[in-house]
């Protein structure tokens, strides 16, 4: 197995500890039939050895070259942590997503954003709010951005009351 996986509602590997709660969501979401932006996923395995080394080997960085000239920019890089978006912590604004991405260099920059993420203080302060006192696994999502006019979010559980019969849009 390389260092990323490919989005896809057919992918082979879904394990979150590997691509993150993101990823694992998205490809969830085109498995049952919704739209989601073309794109891959870097996974933990590339950001456990960049923590180790510090480097991009080349090996890895003509990959993710490879990967990165699939997808027609601008792409959006984010963060998949395995410890985010889950029911007990969201992680929501903890780490790092860039946007409009076009370049190669800007992917690499933007890549090294996300991973360094991790390791912030506001990240491992929010981590240990929740009892997680482990090294902190990063996968990165890079997609194609979509262009819109408008956005928003939808919360499938009332953020304030925790209600599951309430839906906020």
């Amino acid at each position: 197995m390389g260092v990323a996986v490919r989005l896809a509602a057919d992918a082979l590997e879904t394990r979150p500890e590997l691509i993150g709660n993101k990823a694992a969501g998205l490809m969830a979401l085109m498995a049952a039939g919704f739209v989601v932006p073309k794109g891959f996923c870097i996974t933990t395995q590339a950001h456990a050895h960049w923590r180790q080394t510090g480097e991009i080997e080349d090996e890895v960085r003509a990959e993710l070259s490879s990967w990165f000239r699939t997808l027609t920019g601008p792409l959006a890089v984010r963060s998949s942590s395995p410890v985010e978006d889950r029911a007990d912590a969201s992680f929501a604004g903890q780490y790092q997503t860039i946007l409009g991405v076009r370049t190669e260099e800007e992917f690499f920059a933007a890549l090294k954003a996300c991973w360094q993420s991790a390791q912030s203080a506001s990240a491992n302060s929010y981590a240990r709010s929740k009892g997680w006192d482990g090294e902190i696994q990063m996968a990165v999502v890079v997609q194609e951005l979509v262009p819109a006019t408008t956005a928003g979010v939808m919360f499938t559980m009332h953020p304030v009351s925790s209600r599951v019969d309430q839906v906020v849009v």
